[in-house]
């Protein structure tokens, strides 16, 4: 693998023309093995519960999108059912990117939320 990465990392931006550049420089200085386990073990068995209750005061937005496979919706869906400080938005046809295909929108939401704050 390492021997492939120059190869690796000059052919990713054509296979997926939506990836920034540092986004391609970050997946070369890791290998699959080390980044799926700490995805596994940081991001997806990481209870957000505690962190949300330590904030039920503040309204908090959360965007999703209808077509990401890396986060079930319904997980979201039900989070947001159990706390009434959390405003959901689910983007329909974007996928895990969402911040990278649908910029507009998520701006446009972060500045609604600010807002609403203000």
């Amino acid at each position: 693998m390492c021997v492939g990465r120059p190869v690796w990392q000059a052919i990713l931006p054509r296979i997926n023309k939506s990836l920034p550049p540092d986004v391609v420089r970050d997946s070369m200085e890791h290998n699959w093995p080390s980044f799926s386990t700490t995805l596994e073990n940081c991001i997806l068995r990481h209870d957000v519960r505690p962190s949300v209750e330590a904030t039920l005061a503040i309204p908090t937005l959360l965007v999703h999108a209808t077509n990401d496979a890396t986060a079930p919706l319904a997980n979201i869906q039900r989070l947001t059912a159990s706390y009434p400080n959390l405003r959901l938005v689910v983007l329909n046809g974007a996928d895990h990117n969402m911040f990278l295909t649908h910029t507009r929108q998520c701006l446009n939401l972060i500045t609604d939320q600010a807002e609403r704050r203000n």
